[in-house]
């Protein structure tokens, strides 16, 4: 004899949280609640009102993409029902820019490569915007890239965040390196006529 027994179905589904508050490129894991508890499938699917700015794995797993809100919905499989969580990104400002070298110096008609790093590491937006004291003696590029100019001057390189406006500096002397002495390998030689 086989006795055939119905599936107990879903009459609810709950979330750990209606509302998260996460920083860009954070992530958190939302934890469903099926009931009744013996509930013979207990699966849901997943998905986003905008990737764009929060996506979500089939587990629950909810990663921050870009600033913005957007809402998880969580959908039991065999009744369809459902529970939500609002999710609002939060832009995260630099909170400072550093320089690799604090002072360079570069030959005429040469070029020097700045490099800059944004903190924190996942800052929202890590653009920079790079200036010369006096673009005359010393150009910088967009990307930090310094080239010499006119010889004898110290240029002030200024590089600052687009978001949040945190500045730093560098000095960059141009001009050749003067010599200062001269040395021979031998302070005395002997020939043969």
């Amino acid at each position: 004899n086989v006795t055939v027994k119905k599936g107990v179905l879903s009459k609810k589904v709950t979330l750990n949280k209606t509302k998260v508050s996460i920083n860009d490129g954070m992530s958190y894991t939302l934890k469903p609640t099926v009931t009744p508890e013996n509930t013979t499938t207990k699966t849901c699917t997943w998905s986003s009102s905008n990737k764009n700015i929060v996506k979500v794995s089939s587990k629950g797993v909810i990663t921050a993409v870009s600033p913005g809100t957007a809402v998880i919905t969580c959908k039991t499989k065999d009744t369809g029902k459902t529970a939500k969580c609002t999710v609002t990104v939060k832009k995260v400002v630099p909170s400072s820019v550093t320089i690799d070298k604090s002072y360079y110096q570069v030959g005429y008609k040469k070029t020097i490569q700045l490099t800059a790093t944004v903190s924190p590491e996942n800052a929202s937006d890590k653009g920079l915007v790079w200036t010369s004291s006096n673009p005359e003696y010393a150009k910088v590029s967009s990307t930090g890239k310094v080239t010499g100019l006119k010889s004898g001057k110290t240029v002030t390189i200024t590089v600052t965040t687009k978001s949040g406006k945190k500045v730093d500096t560098c000095k960059v002397y141009v001009g050749e390196v003067a010599v200062t002495g001269i040395k021979l390998n031998k302070s005395s030689a002997s020939i043969g006529a």
